[in-house]
């Protein structure tokens, strides 16, 4: 697997990196859809899939302003933000300190059976959409 997809990172110019990580069998660092914005495919050991994953920590400045929310609101921007990502095809993880979102993480996986360049491009762009949502119901939430 790791093989076809550096082949397929790099034929598309998205491939930024390679990590050096035990518990993978390899990990990518990839650029979409600009420079600016970083993912990673990796395979871990010992299995038959490969990850897309996008891990954002939300700025000071967003936190703070989440921080001015009343609980209720924080429990509505939370909750509007759990059903919209379950209707996602990616999957995710929200990390919750106080009521206050601290940071996301997006994920999609593809099994060894399911992996060609088309179905890698897709769960790429799937991820960067999940990405993207979050980020803009915060930016929402918080001006």
């Amino acid at each position: 697997m790791k093989d076809k997809v550096e082949k397929w990172c790099s034929e598309e110019g998205i491939l930024k990196e390679k990590v050096d990580d035990p518990n993978s069998e390899f990990n990518l660092v990839i650029s979409f859809p600009d420079e600016a914005q970083v993912l990673n495919i990796l395979q871990p050991k010992g299995k038959d899939y490969v990850w897309i994953v996008s891990r954002t920590v939300v700025s000071s400045e967003h936190k703070e302003r989440l921080k001015k929310k009343s609980a209720e609101e924080l429990e509505n921007f939370l909750w509007d933000l759990r059903f919209t990502l379950a209707s996602r095809p990616t999957s995710f993880n929200l990390q919750i300190s106080n009521g206050v979102l601290e940071g996301f993480t997006i994920t999609y996986r593809i099994y060894s059976d399911g992996l060609n360049k088309h179905t890698l491009m897709q769960a790429i762009r799937e991820v960067h959409k999940s990405r993207l949502i979050v980020l803009w119901k915060l930016i929402h939430a918080t001006k």
